[in-house]
């Protein structure tokens, strides 16, 4: 009902009419905050008899995504078709930036979703260009240029670099046959804990409190800072486009598009078994990624950071997998059933159509399946472990498959069961060969090594009675290290694996660990003062076991070689290659021998300079000495030259004892 205003005979007598009439009514307000508001862009174009069904499924995205609260829904239209866009009205400005954060670049069916704010489109409405270019004057951007950060792959002599990490400082050295830790950049605190190396080299990391900070260049100068508090870990995609950053307090990994230099995923890790090993696996193109649950395995698109599909792939009983490190997008699991111990290896095709199972074999009496996929992506290595009682003693085999990924039907070979544990098993990382490390108890071990070279496996060299528990592969294949790292004095055996042939020894007393350089030509052996509170330093060794360096350095933390990008020559240019490496030989050691000549010479003339320089003191100082010489003869009454001191040993008893 109105409000009704009695107007009385005394307020007309008493009206003036510039007198300004004020009621006393609440004054309406209208709320122009559109924060809460956001215009999605990029739906399918529709008539209004599907709206319902269309604005069902957007809202169940939203709720899924943003876990937000729509107030109203609103499709505009024009002649009878949608203008594919949805005006959506939040019940708060935070709902709607989850929203904004959820929607942009969504996969919906073969759309792709594209979300901004109601108040931005406001802004861009009343955008004026003339008021802008007078309120801002333009300034032209001047192009940065982005540091070369392969700029050492340049070096005339083609030498790998390597990092050590020693009390508080981080030095960056050259490896070179005639020079001992040829430093080239030096920084002290440049890291609060460890320091890694990316895949390709193209960043050192450094941790901090607050986040890791990526560094490269020819000047090692900053590149990306990732804000992550209390990193332990950090995990590169293979070609360095994404890196992932694990905290421990709290278990969290956070996914960073090193590209875009964005934050593109963060998950808490509910497993804590999750924080030693790599949280995410990748295809070799970075198209996929992927991470093992229970009885699944979520596999992800790099593009949308969604699951592929939708949708966890299903794998019951899951144990491990891995992708294929070259090439196709091929997957390869294992999984056993814990009631009856079946086990299956299933080779499969990752595409974003669809996931196609290649091949497919079954366990029997499984308790453990590993799988090692080659490097060169060739070969995956099957082994198989199975328990079974004997005179009450549990016994456990080992049985070892092939399969062969280039070949037609993916054929799987079996080629050999040992009786005994597998401590180790790997392929060389480019070739035919395969390494595994087996035995019976802690002490004695037995060596083997297969090859795969021609159409039947063949077995090229067994040792047994080793005193081992760990190989390493040379990254270019053909060479290999066997050794016992829980000796205090550790004996390396260099091996050619190709013949089978040992080639060379060497002993590193409390050695910690050890490492190859990314051309296979040299191998480095430490010990790190985090283990070892004595005789802290590093060997550099040939891959014939020659040492070609050793130094001595106090409070050696880290020693890590800096990894190279990958080949870019094909196997033909490599053939190539190889064929003119005796010529080239000779140059090579022609250069080396004019550079040590050259070095020596160096090295006689700095010592000759240093003598000249001592001897033209010593004349200085004996010409001082003699001006000097009266006034001392009369200070002392002699001559201090033929004043000769000398002492005498006198003896004085003699004693001479038998003893019988």
């Amino acid at each position: 009902m109105s409000k009704q205003y009695i107007v009385t005979p005394r307020d007309i007598q008493n009206f003036d009419e510039n007198e300004e009439f004020v009621f006393d009514e609440p004054e309406v307000t209208f709320n122009d905050d559109i924060s809460n508001v956001v215009v999605i862009d990029g739906l399918p174009i529709i008539d209004q008899a599907k709206e319902e069904a269309l604005k069902s499924k957007v809202v169940q995205i939203i709720e899924k995504k943003a876990e937000a609260k729509i107030v109203n829904f609103y499709i505009p239209y024009q002649a009878g078709k949608s203008k594919g866009m949805a005006i959506v009205e939040l019940s708060t400005a935070e709902q709607a930036k989850k929203v904004l954060d959820g929607i942009e670049g969504f996969k919906f069916a073969s759309f792709t979703l594209h979300s901004i704010s109601a108040a931005e489109v406001d802004k861009y409405q009343k955008f004026d260009e003339t008021t802008y270019q007078q309120q801002h004057k333009q300034q032209s951007k001047q192009y940065k240029e982005r540091d070369n950060l392969v700029s050492w792959l340049k070096d005339p002599n083609a030498r790998s670099q390597y990092a050590i990490r020693y009390d508080e400082t981080v030095d960056i050295c050259w490896n070179d046959p005639l020079h001992v830790k040829e430093i080239i950049y030096s920084k002290e605190r440049w890291s609060d804990d460890k320091i890694d190396f990316s895949p390709l080299g193209s960043y050192i990391v450094t941790y901090h409190e607050k986040g890791v900070a990526l560094w490269g260049g020819p000047e090692f100068k900053d590149q990306d800072t990732l804000s992550h508090r209390n990193v332990i870990s950090v995990q590169f995609s293979p070609n360095e486009s994404f890196v992932v950053t694990v905290s421990e307090s709290p278990a969290r990994a956070v996914l960073w598009d090193l590209r875009a230099q964005r934050k593109a995923m963060s998950l808490p890790l509910k497993d804590r078994s999750a924080l030693k090993g790599h949280v995410f696996k990748w295809s070799a193109d970075e198209k996929y990624f992927a991470k093992m649950g229970v009885d699944c395995i979520h596999i992800f698109d790099s593009s949308t950071m969604e699951l592929l599909h939708q949708k966890t792939y299903s794998v019951p009983g899951v144990r491990d997998f891995a992708f294929n490190p070259v090439g196709k997008s091929f997957m390869i699991y294992s999984a056993i059933n814990d009631t009856n111990g079946e086990g299956l290896v299933t080779l499969v095709d990752i595409n974003s159509r669809s996931i196609k199972e290649l091949k497919s074999k079954p366990y029997y009496n499984s308790t453990d399946i590993k799988l090692n996929w080659q490097l060169s992506g060739d070969y995956i290595a099957i082994a198989t472990s199975r328990e079974s009682t004997i005179q009450m003693e549990k016994v456990i085999t080992t049985a070892f498959d092939v399969m062969k990924v280039n070949q037609k039907n993916f054929p799987i070979e079996g080629i050999a069961d040992f009786n005994d544990c597998v401590d180790e098993f790997e392929f060389e990382p480019i070739g035919d060969t395969l390494a595994i490390i087996h035995g019976p108890g802690n002490v004695k071990k037995s060596f083997s090594l297969y090859s795969f070279k021609n159409a039947v496996h063949k077995l090229i060299k067994k040792c047994e009675g080793k005193t081992i528990n760990r190989m390493l592969w040379s990254p270019r294949g053909h060479d290999l290290v066997l050794m016992n790292t829980k000796l205090v004095s550790v004996t390396l055996e260099f091996w050619n694996a190709e013949e089978g042939e040992l080639v060379g020894t060497g002993e590193h007393f409390s050695m910690t660990d050890a490492c190859w350089d990314p051309s296979g030509r040299y191998f480095s052996t430490f010990v790190s003062a985090e283990r070892r509170s004595n005789d802290n330093g590093f060997i550099i060794w040939t891959f014939l076991g020659k040492v070609m360096h050793k130094a001595n350095v106090e409070r050696l933390l880290e020693f890590k070689w800096r990894p190279r990008i990958k080949s870019l020559l094909t196997a033909n240019m490599e053939k190539e290659v190889k064929k003119r490496l005796p010529n080239k030989k000779v140059e090579i050691e022609q250069k080396l021998l004019q550079e040590a000549k050259a070095l020596r010479e160096a090295k006689l003339k700095k010592r000759k300079s240093a003598w000249d320089e001592f001897e033209q003191v010593l004349a200085r100082l004996k010409s001082q000495y003699e001006k000097m010489k009266p006034e001392l003869i009369a200070l002392k009454g002699y001559d201090p030259d033929e004043f000769n001191q000398e002492e005498v040993d006198e003896v004085i008893e003699t004693i001479e004892e038998i003893v019988e």
